[in-house]
This record gives structure tokens, C-alpha cells and sequence, in this order.
């Protein structure tokens, strides 16, 4: 009996515990290590269910590409859908029906266009259409070296519009064999050198060969940014250092990231002619040199700041400060540097730390008066004793005087979602022109961290003094897990405003770890139910067999006491 009801407390306290560590969970902060390695905090409210309501009706459709605009190529445009089915198809101008998935290449001819897209499922057909127009002589870009085998990930400026090539993000020229330019920065791709003879040469003005990435700045101004660049195939021994014209490139100008498996991959604030050598035996590491060994290994320092966003109106300077300790028993050189160009000024670049001291230093972000308003991504590098750490930068530039403004707000329910899933967001939109009613159309663009596009989608509102509406983005079921930006912008006369909030496609562990604990605790209910029933069929089954014989004892006494008193 001892060894039952010990069994039985002890799983009653197995039971109490997970109980504690579910409230834990549920009720106060935590903290928990996300795939990425990064913390995830939150706290939870007190509702203790969460129902999902799925409404059945025909699909889900929106067309992202192309859109109501003039493209200036018949060739290799792209049609790009966002739906909730697999089932789907499109015409040209009420051609053959074609089906794909997703999104596709098309060829058409000059003139306007209508394209058609149907999404089907068992409760019926979703039809939408877009018209667009084709002008061959409204302008030429010439990329004909970024469209063949070795092509990669270059831009397709065909399935962009006119309009669109005005303020075009994450452009990439590449050739698979020799190397890779990915721009950190929207680009003008109409605004080069001759603004009259209405096209843009990069296959003239540029060149990815072996060892060697040159873009002519004087002929492509409006491509002189800052970008990544990548070398392939390379057969130099590490360290190597990076070129600038021939010499070696000064830290201000080239930051290198990493050199590995034959891949030079560096940051740069403009453009020239760059390549890469072996670092000369006993060198000094100079400028732009081998760097630190990527991904923070052997990083012996702290750094105050994680992530820096960061919302800027043209003209305005916000200042941050970040504190960085040294964590080593010597003393540590430090290198700070960035891959944003004229957006970020560092009032101190290098220094020198003694074991467990720390220092400030103050980083302004600039948007000048001129600077396109969008979104830009891109890195904070701090180098010291061989180590590396990189910081995120997300800068949102508003137009100054913008006669509207709009935020938006993702749920703590939502800033973890898996591929696939619906994104619902909270937008409000305000009207600071007047009382008027105005029509307005704010577009939603879903991007990466290497300002890919994931999605894309637009809508027109009637506002007169201010809207608030909940919009939902079903999550493509091909994405790949990673932190993502919402950008959501305004523009309105001429003038932007935007808003921006961040969520991650993965795995959502605090969930999974309540499930967990959940079937943890039923199965432990289970045993206990299982062990007590068997205790007590025991002890009830002992009892019996112990009474019978104490009842012949007592039947025997009772006959001998009555023969003795007869």
C-alpha cells in the first residue's frame, strides 16, 4: 500500500509541476530561443482560447503583375497572382485559356492588352483583369549579357513598367560564372548620363568577369550606389584584400563580409572597377582587407543595439546611440562600418578599447531633401579581435509635407506565422489635408531583408478625416521561413507616406511547447488513472482474502463457547 500511494503523490506532484511551468508560460514574460536564434518576447492575455473561423466561397484572387501601366518591352512580362488555389488559369485579350501557377512569363504585342485570370474551387470561379498598354519606342534597356544561361538572379527589367523602372529596388546583375552586383539602394534606371536618347546600355557600361566587376559611374550616375558584390570561382589564397582601380581599397569605401569556398562577397558606397589579390605575406591587414571571420565567430565584445529602425522624412537627421563593450583581457581595435551609403554618418569609425571598457557612439541617419522616398535595408559592421557582429538597418523615408499619413499594426498573434497562413493586419489611414473625402490607394508590399518583393498588393479608400480596417495577405505556401517587413505607403499628390511592421514566417515554439506540455500532462493523467485502478483491484482482492479466514476463526470460537456453556 506504501509503494501505491507513494506513486500516486509522485505523479500528482509530475502534474503540479508541468502545471507551473504551463502558467509560466501562459501568464508572465518569455523568452524563448526562435530558429534563428534570435529571442522572441511576449506576453500573453488572459483569453484562454483562440477560435479560427474559416468562411468557405469562391477563391481568394488578386493580381500583382502586370499593372494598369505602359510597359516599354512586348517580351517576358510576368504575370504574378496572389490566390488561396492551385487551380488557375488566364487568357490575352479573351485568347486560349493557359494554365499556371502562381505567376508566369508571357510575349504580347504593341498596342493595350487585357489579360484575364480565373481561380477556381469547389464553390465557384473568381474572375479578375487587368489592362495594360506596350510602347516599344518609349524606351530601351539593354541588358542582353543578364538574360542568358548564366543569368541568375538578374533583373528582369522587361516585366517592369515605365513607371515602375522610375523607382526600381533590389536590382541584381549577375553572371553565374564570375560574379554578382546586388543594389542596397532604389535606382532611376532612366536617369543615366543622356537623358534624350531614351535607353540605358548596361551591357556596354558594365562588366562581371573573372575577378572583375566594373560599372562605368560616368555614363550610369543613377547606378553609382551602394551595393554587395559578389566574386565567384576565385582561386586566391585567404586573406585576400580587395581592389579599387588596381590599389587597395580604403575601409570607408569597401567592407568585406566573408571569403569562402572560393567567394569574395564585400559591401561598396560606389562604383568603380573592383577586384581582389592575396594579402602579401606580413602585411599589415590594411584597409578593406581579410576582416573578421563572419557570423561573429571569436566575437569578444558587446553591442547595445540589435536592430536599428529607423522613420525619416526628406531633409530630417534622427541620431542613435550604441554602447560597446570590450569583453577580452586585451586591448581591442575597433572598425565600424556600414553599407547605406550617404544615409548614415558615424561620428567615430575607429578606436581602441582597454579590457572591460565600453563607449558610446553616436550614428546619424540622413535623408536628404532629394532622397527617394522607400524603404531601405541594409548592415551595421562591427569588427574587433578577428570577430564580426552585424546589425540590421531599416530606414523609412517619408515625403516632407505629406498631406496624408497611415500606420499599421500586426497582432501579437500574427508576428509569427507559418507559409501558407492568412497575415492580418490592422491599417489606419489619416487625412491631414482637410474635412474633405478623398479617394487614396495604398499599397501593401510584403519584402525580405534583401528588399525582395513577397508580395504586392493595392487598394483604393475613400477617406475624410480618418479609416481604420483590418486587411488580411494569405502567405504564399513556397515562403521561406525568415523575418519579413510589411510596407505599406500613401502617395498622394506627389507625396508618401508610409508605415512599416515586422513578423516572421516559422515556427511558432511558445505554441508548440504548450502543446507539448498539454499531451505531457494527459499522459501522465493516464498513468496515474491506470496505476490507481490497479492499487486499488490489489488492496481490494488483499482484503477479501485476509477476511475470509478471521470469519472461520470467529465461526469457531462461537461454537466452542456454546458447547461449553452447555
Amino acid at each position: 500500500m506504501k509503494r501505491g500511494v507513494f506513486i500516486l503523490l509522485l505523479g500528482i506532484g509530475f502534474v503540479l509541476l508541468m502545471g507551473i511551468i504551463l502558467f509560466y508560460l501562459l501568464i508572465l514574460k518569455t523568452g524563448v530561443e526562435d530558429t534563428a536564434g534570435e529571442t522572441v518576447t511576449g506576453e500573453i492575455t488572459d483569453a484562454s482560447l483562440t477560435v479560427t473561423i474559416s468562411i468557405t466561397g469562391s477563391p481568394f484572387l488578386t493580381i500583382i503583375k502586370p499593372l494598369n501601366q505602359t510597359y516599354f518591352e512586348n517580351e517576358s512580362l510576368r504575370l504574378k497572382v496572389n490566390a488561396n488555389t492551385n487551380d488557375m488559369w488566364y487568357n490575352l485579350d479573351k485568347g486560349d485559356n493557359i494554365t499556371f501557377l502562381d505567376e508566369t512569363l508571357f510575349n504580347t504585342s504593341e498596342g493595350s492588352h487585357t489579360i484575364y485570370v480565373f481561380a477556381n474551387n469547389s464553390f465557384g470561379i473568381t474572375t479578375k483583369n487587368v489592362t495594360f498598354t506596350i510602347n516599344n519606342s518609349l524606351y530601351n534597356v539593354i541588358h542582353e549579357n543578364y538574360k542568358g544561361a548564366n543569368k541568375g538572379g538578374s533583373t528582369n527589367f522587361s516585366e517592369f513598367s515605365f513607371t515602375e523602372i522610375q523607382s526600381l529596388s533590389g536590382v541584381v546583375l549577375e553572371n553565374t560564372l564570375y560574379g554578382k552586383i546586388s543594389f542596397n539602394e532604389t535606382i532611376n534606371v532612366t536617369d543615366d548620363a543622356d537623358l534624350i536618347d531614351g535607353e540605358t546600355n548596361l551591357e556596354t557600361n558594365t562588366n562581371i568577369s573573372s575577378n572583375k566587376i566594373e560599372l562605368n559611374s560616368t555614363a550610369l550616375p543613377n547606378f553609382n550606389k551602394s551595393a554587395t558584390l559578389y566574386l565567384y570561382n576565385l582561386t586566391l589564397n585567404p586573406p585576400v584584400r580587395i581592389l579599387r582601380d588596381g590599389s587597395v581599397c580604403p575601409s570607408t569605401i569597401c567592407t568585406q563580409q566573408s571569403y569562402t569556398g572560393g567567394t569574395l562577397i564585400f559591401n561598396v558606397t560606389g562604383f568603380t572597377v573592383y577586384s581582389a589579390e592575396e594579402t602579401p605575406s606580413g602585411d599589415v591587414e590594411g584597409p578593406g582587407g581579410a576582416g573578421g571571420s563572419g557570423g561573429g565567430g571569436g566575437v569578444t565584445f558587446t553591442i547595445s543595439l540589435d536592430e536599428i529602425i529607423i522613420s525619416l522624412k526628406q531633409g530630417e537627421i534622427k541620431t542613435e546611440e550604441m554602447t560597446i563593450k570590450n569583453q577580452k583581457n586585451t586591448k581591442l581595435s575597433f572598425l565600424i562600418s556600414s553599407d547605406m551609403g550617404e544615409f548614415i554618418r558615424i561620428n567615430e569609425e575607429s578606436f581602441e578599447l582597454e579590457p572591460g571598457e565600453e563607449k558610446t557612439i553616436s550614428i546619424d541617419f540622413i535623408a536628404k531633401e532629394n532622397t527617394v522616398p522607400e524603404l531601405y535595408l541594409g548592415n551595421l559592421f562591427i569588427r574587433a579581435g578577428g570577430g564580426e557582429r552585424k546589425i540590421p538597418v531599416t530606414i523609412e523615408v517619408e515625403s516632407a509635407g505629406a498631406l496624408f499619413d497611415v500606420e499599421v499594426e500586426i497582432p501579437e498573434e500574427f508576428r509569427i506565422i507559418k507559409p501558407g497562413d492568412v497575415l492580418s493586419i490592422a491599417v489606419s489611414i489619416f487625412n491631414i489635408r482637410g474635412p474633405d473625402s478623398v479617394n487614396v490607394e495604398i499599397t501593401y508590399q510584403i519584402r525580405n531583408f534583401k528588399n525582395e518583393i513577397l508580395l504586392e498588393d493595392k487598394e483604393t479608400f475613400a477617406v475624410k478625416e480618418e479609416k481604420n480596417f483590418i486587411r488580411n495577405f494569405k502567405i504564399p505556401n513556397n515562403a521561406k521561413e525568415g523575418k519579413y517587413i510589411l510596407y505599406a505607403t500613401i502617395v498622394y499628390e506627389g507625396k508618401t507616406a508610409s508605415s512599416t511592421a515586422q513578423f516572421r514566417i516559422g515556427t511558432n515554439l511558445i505554441r508548440n511547447i504548450i502543446i507539448f506540455i498539454f499531451i505531457i500532462i494527459l499522459i501522465i493523467i493516464i498513468i496515474i488513472l491506470y496505476n490507481t485502478k490497479k492499487y486499488l483491484i490489489r488492496h481490494l482482492r488483499r482484503k477479501k482474502k485476509t477476511a475470509t479466514p478471521k470469519k472461520k476463526e470467529s465461526l469457531k470460537k462461537l461454537i466452542k463457547y456454546i458447547k461449553k456453556k452447555t
